[in-house]
């Protein structure tokens, strides 16, 4: 075999070599796209269940405070006219203090269901994401393998062919 022989072989095989290296880098891009794609899309789910959840908070905890300025007006209302009926004043103000009691545990109850709901909203998130990620993985090896398996083929036939030939000359 000549070095112009030997030369061409090397050549040839370092073009398909080439041509293989260039398509497994477009598959990997593709994989990659796909994969940056789908943990935006989660990203943006989580990020929009979160500002979701703050905007139930902070119109919950609005709701408290008016309540509560509610609750204070009428209560120091109420203290002014127990200052003037003592008798009638001091029943209406057990009651108006037993609604305030009421109101103060209902909008405590509203808030932990409210954040209880932000927390699972969270996990649920989180298991999408793990699960995308899982499955974009093994769709990642699957590809490299196909294209180790073809690579090695290749090596193998180039291998063959190269040993004929020495083997003609």
């Amino acid at each position: 075999m000549s070095i112009w022989e030997m030369v061409t072989l090397w050549g040839l095989t370092a073009s398909i070599l080439g041509v293989f290296l260039t398509f497994y880098g477009i598959i990997n891009n593709k994989t990659l796209k796909k994969e940056s794609q789908s943990t935006r899309d989660i990203l943006e789910r989580i990020e929009k269940r979160q500002e979701e959840g703050r905007q139930e908070a902070r119109a919950l905890l609005e709701r408290i405070d008016k309540g509560q300025e509610e609750s204070r007006q009428e209560f120091r209302k109420t203290t002014d006219e127990m200052q003037k009926r003592h008798e009638v004043g001091s029943q209406e103000a057990r009651a108006l203090l037993e609604r305030i009691d009421k109101g103060q545990e209902e909008s405590r109850q509203e808030f932990r269901k409210t954040m209880d709901r932000m927390e699972s909203g969270r996990q649920e998130s989180h298991k999408e994401t793990l699960k995308v990620m899982q499955e974009n993985h093994k769709e990642a090896v699957k590809v490299i393998e196909r294209i180790t398996e073809k690579i090695a083929e290749l090596i193998v036939a180039e291998g063959e062919k190269t040993r004929d030939l020495i083997v003609k000359q």
